[in-house]
C-alpha cells in the first residue's frame, strides 16, 4: 500500500508540469525562506525539519530532539538575461535581497529575529548607483506540544518596515570603497519608518503516520494590529486566505534494525493560500540525499509551483506556460551550512531550445545561503 501511494505522488510530482496557470509569480524576497526552501519549490508546511524562521510551521517545533543556535545569510536576486549580454551589471542585480537571521530552536520551543533589505535598482549614471532600500525586521517565537504523533503549534511574529529612497552609491571606485559605502548607507544607517508595523499570532498542526507528514499552518489567526485599527482582530477570512496545507512523504533516518541509513527520499506538495484566490498557489518539492553523518550530508531539490486560481487550474492537464521551475543544492559541514538554488519560468527555460544559438532568455532567480549552527 505505501509502495502504491508513493507511486501515486511521484507521479503527481511529474505530471504537474502540464498543469494549467495563470500568471507565474517568482521569489522575489529572502523571506520566501533558504535556497532549499526555494529549491524544493516552497513545499515545506509538512516537513518536521524545517527550522527556518521565515518558513517555519511552528507544530515541527515538537520533533525536535535538541537544541540548536543558527545564524545565517541569505542572498537572493533577479538577473534579467539578454540575447545580447551588453548591459554588463545590468543585466543582473535587478532587485536583491539579503537577510540576515539568528535563531534558538529547542525541543518544543524556539526564538528568534531577522533583518531582510530589498535593493531596487533604479539605475546607474555617472558612476553613481541608485537603488530604493526596504528594510523589514521581524521578532518571532513559538512553542509546540503533542500527544504521540500529533504536534499543535502557536507562533508570534512582531514586524517593521522602513524604507528610503533615492540613496546613491559611488560605484566608480573600488570594491572595497563600494562595500564600505554599502555597509554605511544601507545596513548601519537609519532608514525612515512607514509606520507598517504589525503583531500576529499563526497556528500550525502536523500528523506524523509512518513515513508520511500532514501539516497545516495560517500565520494569521490573530492580528493585534489590524488595518482597521479596531484594536485585536480574528477574522475566519484572513486565516483561511492566509491557510497552508501540505503532505510530504521522507523515508526514515533509521532501519528498523536501527542501522543509519545512507541515502533519503522527500517528496512534498502544499496548497498555499487556500482561502484566496488570487494569491492560491500549488507548490512541489522533490529532494534526494546522502548522509554520511548527521553532520555531513549532501542533497539536490527540485522543485514546482504554479497559481492554482479554482480547482480546474489543478486538474486540468493543458496550458504549462505559466509554470515556474526551481533546482537546488544544499550541504551541512559539521557545523556549516551552505546551499545554492535556481528558479527558472517556463517562458525562460524555452528560450533555450527556441533561440538561435541556445541563448536563454528571461528573468531567472538566483539564491544562495549560507548558515553556521551549534
Amino acid at each position: 500500500m505505501k509502495k502504491n501511494i508513493t507511486i501515486i505522488i511521484f507521479i503527481l510530482f511529474v505530471v504537474v508540469g502540464m498543469l494549467h496557470a495563470e500568471g507565474y509569480v517568482l521569489p522575489n524576497s529572502s523571506q520566501n525562506g533558504t535556497s532549499r526552501i526555494v529549491g524544493l519549490g516552497g513545499a515545506v508546511t509538512s516537513l518536521s525539519d524545517n527550522l527556518n524562521v521565515q518558513t517555519m510551521n511552528p507544530a515541527a517545533l515538537y520533533f525536535t530532539s535538541t537544541a540548536r543556535l543558527h545564524t545565517g545569510l541569505n542572498y537572493l536576486d533577479t538577473f534579467q538575461l539578454e540575447n545580447t549580454y551588453n548591459n554588463g551589471l545590468g543585466d543582473f542585480l535587478h532587485q536583491p535581497s539579503i537577510t540576515f537571521d539568528l535563531t534558538f530552536t529547542a525541543p518544543g520551543w524556539f526564538i528568534g529575529a531577522y533583518s531582510d533589505y530589498c535593493l531596487e535598482n533604479k539605475g546607474a549614471e555617472s558612476g553613481i548607483l541608485t537603488l530604493d532600500v526596504t528594510r523589514l525586521n521581524v521578532m518571532k517565537a513559538g512553542i509546540a506540544l503533542g500527544i504521540g504523533s500529533l504536534s499543535i503549534g502557536a507562533d508570534v511574529s512582531a514586524s517593521k518596515k522602513s524604507k528610503k529612497n533615492g540613496l546613491k552609491i559611488d560605484i566608480g571606485s573600488d570594491v572595497i570603497s563600494i562595500g564600505a559605502e554599502l555597509l554605511q548607507e544601507i545596513f548601519f544607517a537609519e532608514l525612515d519608518p512607514n509606520n507598517d508595523e504589525t503583531l500576529e499570532v499563526g497556528l500550525g498542526m502536523m500528523l506524523d503516520v509512518g513515513i508520511f507528514t500532514l501539516g497545516v499552518y495560517s500565520d494569521k489567526v490573530v492580528d493585534f494590529m489590524p488595518d482597521s485599527g479596531s484594536g485585536t482582530s480574528i477574522n475566519l477570512g484572513v486565516i483561511l486566505q492566509n491557510l497552508d496545507f501540505g503532505i510530504s512523504m521522507s523515508t526514515d533516518g533509521n532501519t528498523g534494525a536501527g542501522r543509519f541509513q545512507f541515502a533519503h527520499l522527500l517528496l512534498a506538495a502544499d496548497l498555499k493560500n487556500i482561502g484566496d484566490d488570487t494569491s492560491r498557489t500549488l507548490n512541489l518539492g522533490l529532494e534526494g540525499s546522502l548522509m554520511f553523518t548527521n553532520r555531513l550530508s549532501l542533497a539536490v531539490q527540485l522543485g514546482y509551483n504554479q497559481p492554482a486560481p479554482d480547482l480546474n487550474s489543478i486538474l486540468s492537464l493543458t496550458g504549462y506556460e505559466n509554470g515556474v521551475y526551481s533546482i537546488g543544492v544544499s550541504s551541512d559541514l559539521l557545523f556549516m551550512t551552505v546551499n545554492a538554488a535556481v528558479v527558472l519560468p517556463y517562458q525562460t527555460l524555452t528560450s533555450l531550445f527556441s533561440n538561435t544559438g541556445g541563448i536563454m532568455e528571461g528573468a531567472v532567480v538566483g539564491v544562495m545561503s549560507f548558515g553556521i549552527f551549534l
